[in-house]
């Protein structure tokens, strides 16, 4: 953006200036990312005895010992996250970013409860990708189970949404 300002002096005489300095509201990144806003997931499978689930998701890049982990949503199976992760990735050609919805369970295993793979070779970078995405049932329900997101990968040197105060 470049901006013209006209000040009025005393003598009513335009002053034209040029810009000394620009700012980006990016900061600069070394690595190929992933930022992903997880918004929310609806009618996923039931896996506790009073009919419900304590989900969280678990976002990882297959192959890799990268993984993410968003926060348990107690007794619900229409979890509302809203959280925002950034997730480092080695290739496009060929990492895999695969997205869990478990249940926590206090005692023994979580459950895995469903699931959905994003190869990221099928993902222009820089393109922002908002949708409802079908989860694969991991275990019996048969309802048809999403997950919202909105996602995009990022080449290094940007990291968007980030402003310089």
């Amino acid at each position: 953006v470049k901006i013209l300002i006209n000040v009025a002096n005393e003598l009513d005489k335009p002053f034209e200036g040029e810009i000394i300095e620009e700012k980006s509201p990016l900061i600069p990144s070394e690595r190929w990312e992933i930022n992903l806003h997880l918004i929310r997931a609806s009618n996923i499978p039931s896996a506790d005895s009073n009919g419900l689930s304590d989900p969280y998701c678990l976002l990882n890049i297959l192959n890799t010992k990268i993984a993410v982990k968003s926060r348990r949503i107690d007794k619900n199976l229409n979890p509302f996250w809203d959280e925002n992760f950034r997730i480092p990735i080695q290739s496009l050609n060929s990492d895999i970013l695969r997205v869990e919805v478990i249940d926590w369970d206090k005692i023994g295993k979580h459950d895995k409860l469903a699931m959905i793979d994003f190869p990221l070779i099928n993902y222009q970078p820089g393109v922002v990708y908002h949708n409802v995405f079908p989860l694969t049932p991991l275990i019996g329900n048969s309802k048809s189970s999403t997950i919202e997101l909105i996602f995009h990968i990022t080449p290094p040197g940007i990291v968007p949404f980030t402003n310089i105060p």
